[in-house]
């Protein structure tokens, strides 16, 4: 037997602690589903527990993932794993992650510039998959977003919609989430002076 733990959006399972302890009395293994959350598997895998990683969320794949567990090449990434190809593959997502968070507090930044935000916030070495923007009317601020050309979830969560901050953002988003953020915000007091 066994129990899956999804960290969804990118946002560590709040009630983690408790499920692993119930999954223990019970003597299940426990997987958790970082698909999107790699940085917070890669801390969870360190500390000796069974991960699941879905590469075509870091990378341009198709398909493909990691499964690590108790005793993998991924028991310590501080030390060079005996595996190049593996080795190469953490620092890859390492770095794309630290993009990712940086696109991330971009994206919160021009936000909150707009009197915005995020249902989310960075917590420790996790950023949100997606950046969670609460929004009243879900379905006009998504005909906003496809104006732009900028991808959304479908407008069907009550109060957001979730938009692209992956590792990979180049300046014609940046100039269109502007565009775009201008139309559905305003601008702050502190801006005006």
């Amino acid at each position: 037997m066994a129990v899956v733990i999804v960290h969804e959006w990118g946002i560590p399972h709040p009630d983690r602690a408790n499920l692993v302890g119930l999954a223990n009395q019970r003597r299940w293994r426990v997987v958790d589903d970082c698909a999107h959350a790699f940085q917070y598997g890669l801390g969870l895998a360190v500390q000796g527990a069974t991960v699941a990683f879905s590469l075509p969320k870091l990378f341009p794949k198709t398909g493909g993932g990691l499964l690590a567990n108790p005793g993998s090449v991924l028991r310590d990434i501080r030390r060079p794993l005996p595996a190049p190809a593996i080795t190469s593959l953490l620092v890859e997502a390492v770095r794309r992650g630290e993009r990712h968070r940086a696109n991330w507090t971009r994206l919160n930044r021009i936000a909150i510039e707009r009197v915005l935000s995020s249902l989310d916030s960075p917590m420790g070495e996790t950023v949100p998959q997606v950046f969670r923007l609460a929004i009243r009317s879900q379905f006009s601020a998504q005909a906003v977003f496809s104006d732009e050309g900028i991808e959304t979830t479908p407008p069907y969560y009550t109060g957001w919609l979730a938009l692209p901050c992956h590792s990979e953002l180049g300046d014609a988003y940046w100039l269109a989430i502007g565009r775009a953020l201008d139309r559905l915000g305003k601008p702050s007091p502190a801006l005006r002076r």
